[in-house]
């Protein structure tokens, strides 16, 4: 899996593609907790849009990230997954906790009505 990642007005953008399963799990959750940890960001979106297998490695380290950002009120976001990745992530329980987008435009307002909300 390849990560990119940017940090732009309080908002921690984790672009994803590739296959998330047991060998890239870790990898991700070193790089958004390093990146997280320096920066201390509101939000963290993850882009989901060219996952193209998700495993359960991959759940639980989207679980585990969606754990720690919520000790230090901060939200995990996810973006734009494919509908094979969106039906795993609700199988699996994951909207009724982690907000889930079709679009960063969904995600944005979504971000702006928090912040209005404080």
């Amino acid at each position: 899996m390849e990560i990119r990642t940017k940090v732009s007005q309080g908002i921690l953008h984790v672009y994803l593609n590739g296959e998330f399963d047991v060998q890239t799990a870790q990898l991700f959750k070193e790089v958004v907790d390093r990146i997280w940890q320096e920066e201390q960001t509101d939000f963290v979106f993850l882009y989901m849009q060219e996952i193209t297998f998700l495993d359960s490695s991959g759940l639980g380290a989207i679980l585990g990230r969606y754990r720690n950002l919520f000790q230090h009120n901060a939200e995990l976001v996810i973006v734009g997954p494919r509908p094979g990745i969106h039906s795993i992530m609700s199988m699996a329980g994951l909207q009724s906790i982690i907000s889930i987008f079709p679009s960063i435009e969904e995600s944005l307002e979504h971000v702006r009505g928090v912040r209005y909300a404080k």
